[in-house]
This record gives structure tokens, C-alpha cells and sequence, in this order.
């Protein structure tokens, strides 16, 4: 494994000289594996790793692998939020958002986009990421939003506290 971390650092700095496929594919990998590996340890450095792994990837990833592509895009949106880059996760998040092959494989991003909206005091822009993705699911809006939301949150606090303390609310 330390080797592997080795490869993978040596990779992430020769990135824009990696040549055919095979090469290409053993760089995402080895890359892939140290950004999970540093994930909780060094955000920053996985986020590079996760970066390098989508641009090795890109250039041979055939029609089938579609779907890892997808993931691994997910994770690197989840790294720029966590790092604070939520100028860089909305165009991330627009790229997945016209990509995504069933509007499911949008909950997460669609939910860590939302907080990146809230986090910057864009309330009006998450509840219409919120909504989009609801009519992208079929499912109805809500006829007046906001009760809605407060039957949310009072979900949420009876989950938190307990069941005990929910007579409370």
C-alpha cells in the first residue's frame, strides 16, 4: 500500500504525460485508491487525487463505464463542498445534473448542493434545486411549501430527541 501511495503521488504530478489506456487506467486506479485512502486524513489531497482520477479516466472510459465516471464525479463534488469550493461543486453539479441516467442517482449531489446554496444564504436557489429534483423524481409539490418544511423539521427533531420526546413538539 505505500508504494501504491507512492505510484499514485507520482501520477497525480505526471498526470498530463500519461499516455495509452493501460497506462491511463493504472493511474486511475492507483489515484482512486490514495483518494479514498486520504479522504478523512487530507481532505485537500484527496480532492487532487479525485480530480486526476476523473481527468486519467476521461479520455478511455468507454459507454460502460458510464456509471463510474458518475460516482467518481460524485465523490469529487462531495470533496469541493466539504472544502468549501462551492463555486467549483455548482459547475460540477450542473455536469452531473444533465448527466445523471436516473434523477435517484442525483439525491446526494442534489442534497450536498442544497446546503452549498444555503451555506452562501441562496435559500430561494436550494428550494428550487429541492423542487426541481422533486418533479425529475415525479413526485407532487407541495401546494404551499413552506408547512411542508416545518412537518420536515418536526420529523427530524422527534428523530434526533427520540421518540419519547416528541409529545414535546
Amino acid at each position: 500500500a505505500e508504494l501504491e501511495g507512492v505510484a499514485a503521488e507520482q501520477f497525480l504530478h505526471a498526470q498530463d504525460a500519461l499516455g495509452d489506456e493501460a497506462e491511463r487506467r493504472r493511474a486511475a486506479g492507483l489515484l482512486e485508491a490514495a483518494a479514498q485512502r486520504l479522504r478523512l486524513s487530507d481532505p485537500p489531497t484527496s480532492e487532487r487525487y479525485l480530480a486526476a482520477t476523473i481527468k486519467a479516466l476521461a479520455p478511455v472510459a468507454g459507454a460502460d463505464e458510464a456509471e463510474r465516471m458518475f460516482a467518481l464525479k460524485v465523490d469529487h463534488h462531495r470533496a469541493l463542498f466539504e472544502q468549501g469550493r462551492l463555486a467549483d461543486g455548482d459547475v460540477l453539479y450542473d455536469d452531473l445534473s444533465a448527466t445523471a441516467s436516473d434523477p435517484t442517482k442525483l439525491l446526494e449531489p442534489t442534497r450536498i448542493q442544497i446546503y452549498g446554496q444555503m451555506n452562501r444564504r441562496r435559500m430561494q436557489e436550494g428550494m428550487q434545486l429541492g423542487l426541481g429534483l422533486l418533479a425529475r423524481l415525479d413526485l407532487p409539490k407541495p401546494d404551499n411549501v413552506m408547512p411542508a418544511i416545518g412537518e420536515g423539521f418536526k420529523r427530524v427533531t422527534i428523530w434526533y430527541r427520540g421518540e419519547d420526546k416528541a409529545k414535546e413538539l
